[in-house]
């Protein structure tokens, strides 16, 4: 469901603010949208499901900057666990400019009642907790959980070595944002380019699990991540 106060970034996201002018992040504007074209079930059944989809980036009156290609494959490692692997390829169509922005690429939105401000726990892979601490700190990982009635419910995102930028900063609320994204700290303080013809796969673990981090093993499932080829 859309969140009236915020419409965007609801539960997992991709997407980014401030590319060419366009708005490609928040829902519901003509500034931007990116439009799904070829969304496909490659595989459903049995212990794994895969989907992939092409999506082009679009707004009236301006050439498409971005299409991305994106594969998604869903696994449970085990019955307190949930595994989504995020394949994101993004082509730049033309010339990118990105201005310094804080809705950029992955991210969650928790349920406001696992936030850091309803109780609930937000922690980096060097044991930092909370927006004050995890706030643009480079970081493989972050985990999110919280209490939902007797139950622990969270959410982790883990970073792939191979992405650009890695490990990348985070962009982390209190109120249940996190998303590890390089664009609300470009390298020339206003903005990143990217010309027209330019590449990039990111890679995302998504684990949501039952339990602390420490129950959930979190640092010891990113060790497995980060020897994935």
């Amino acid at each position: 469901m859309r969140n009236a106060i915020w419409p965007h970034h609801s539960s997992l996201f991709f997407g980014c603010d401030q590319v060419n002018g366009g708005n490609y992040w928040q829902e519901g504007l003509e500034r931007g949208r990116i439009i799904s074209v070829n969304a496909q079930i490659l595989k459903e059944g049995g212990d794994t499901v895969i989907i992939t989809d092409e999506c082009i980036w679009s707004r009236p009156g301006a050439l498409s900057p971005v299409k991305d290609l994106r594969k998604f494959t869903i696994t449970a490692p085990s019955a307190t666990m949930t595994q989504i692997d995020a394949e994101i390829t993004m082509e730049m169509l033309i010339d990118v400019h990105i201005k310094k922005t804080n809705h950029s690429f992955f991210s969650a939105r928790m349920a406001a009642d696992l936030s850091v401000q309803n109780g609930g726990t937000m922690i980096n892979a060097e044991g930092a907790k909370g927006e004050k601490d995890t706030f643009g700190k480079n970081s493989p990982w972050i985990d999110y959980y919280g209490k939902r009635g007797e139950a622990t419910e969270g959410l982790a995102i883990m970073q792939h070595p191979s992405n650009p930028w890695y490990p990348s900063p985070w962009f982390t609320r209190d109120y249940g944002f996190m998303s590890p994204t390089p664009m609300y700290w470009p390298q020339n303080g206003e903005e990143t380019f990217m010309q027209k013809g330019t590449t990039l796969v990111l890679r995302y673990r998504v684990l949501v699990h039952s339990g602390t981090s420490t129950e959930a093993d979190i640092a010891g499932q990113f060790e497995k991540y980060k020897s994935v080829k």
